[in-house]
């Protein structure tokens, strides 16, 4: 089963901090869950949730998705707890509202319609890695491999990266803009991708419907690396 829920914080100054707000939601995540889930997580190649915050006025939108059913108390910190106290912040972060998504089923791709076209976006930092480093250049579909992986991991199906990576290659790119950004994690400075790209995608069905699922599905997991701790923010929405 794969969740996704909008939380929405009161106003805050997060000015002092040296890392982003995710990298210390993940933090408090992780030392609140049990240990049974602590465990879980740690066995597995790939963490099951993704978590990143986006400025919204002088509040926070932070949005948490579970990629499996034995994360569902991650998303439980959140709705439980209200109050976080965060190294940094003169005041705890306070969450004052909430909007619970429905479940994700990664086959129905019918809210894109038949237009043929759609918009992504990278909304927080993303990068990859390629020969042990870490790289945020335009490249899409490095991306995707992770998303890939995850989808093959948690979900009762699996794709083939190569069908994707030709279904994405065969797309137009009619508008884009892309920039490189600053995430910062404990002191480090990583660099990251954001911007947005509208694709015109194949009028092969079974392509366009395969670009669609992997895009659904990157927008509950993240795209790239540190998914986690905030990075790797993902939307898509039809055109």
């Amino acid at each position: 089963m794969i969740c996704q829920s909008d939380f929405y914080t009161g106003k805050m100054d997060y000015s002092k901090m040296l890392s982003d707000v995710a990298v210390k939601l993940h933090g408090i995540v992780m030392s609140e869950i049990s240990t049974e889930l602590a465990e879980i997580m740690h066995k597995k190649e790939y963490h099951p949730f993704s978590v990143f915050a986006v400025p919204h006025s002088d509040k926070l939108i932070i949005r948490v998705s579970i990629l499996s059913e034995d994360a569902n108390e991650v998303l439980g910190v959140f709705e439980n707890k209200k109050k976080f106290k965060i190294y940094g912040m003169d005041t705890p972060l306070v969450i004052t509202g909430m909007n619970k998504k429905e479940p994700l089923n990664t086959a129905d791709t019918s809210i894109f319609g038949k237009s043929g076209r759609c918009r992504i976006g990278f909304v927080t930092p993303a990068m990859y890695k390629s020969k042990g480093k870490m790289v945020c250049k335009p490249d899409l579909e490095k991306y995707f491999y992770s998303v890939v992986l995850k989808y093959n991991a948690f979900e009762d199906d699996a794709i083939d990266f190569s069908l994707f990576s030709d279904a994405l290659s065969e797309c137009e790119y009619q508008s884009y803009s892309f920039q490189s950004n600053t995430y910062h994690v404990s002191g480090l400075k990583i660099r990251g991708m954001t911007g947005y790209c509208d694709l015109k995608m194949p009028g092969d069905f079974q392509k366009r419907e395969l670009l669609l699922r992997v895009f659904q599905y990157a927008s509950y997991s993240g795209v790239g690396g540190k998914t986690g701790m905030g990075m790797g923010g993902f939307t898509v929405s039809p055109l």
